[in-house]
């Protein structure tokens, strides 16, 4: 597996990969690949990112929708394989930020690097 999560200003992508020395038993890790960043390896769920974010934070972030404020660029939209991969990305730090098993209920509190939540479609009430 290598899938693109996140393309970002400058040229920057991040994927999800399992082809890389920092991948275990088929889960993935985060590769960072672009200009100024030749040099990064590929991390793991708790590893702090050049952004100040962890890792973890970042993969609920892409699966939520919603990046952080400080962030441009845009989220490439999560296959249900792609949402596993990143839900067993994160599991592998418990006590981090996961992504729920349903899209629903994927949340991002401002604790965690994010100013807003995807909580699903907007219902108006009657």
């Amino acid at each position: 597996m290598h899938t693109k999560i996140y393309a970002g200003p400058g040229g920057l992508k991040g994927y999800l990969t399992t082809r890389s020395s920092a991948s275990h038993h088929g889960v993935p890790a985060l590769r960072v690949e672009g200009p100024g960043v030749e040099d990064l390896p590929d991390v793991g769920p708790a590893c702090v990112l050049g952004s100040g974010i962890t890792a973890a934070q970042f993969v609920v972030a892409c699966a939520a929708g919603v990046l952080p404020k400080s962030f441009g660029g845009t989220i490439h939209p999560m296959s249900p394989a792609t949402r596993e991969a990143a839900r067993q990305f994160c599991a592998q730090w418990p006590e981090g930020p996961q992504v729920p098993l349903e899209q629903s209920r994927v949340r991002l509190d401002r604790s965690q690097g994010g100013g807003s939540a995807a909580t699903g479609p907007k219902r108006s009430r009657p």
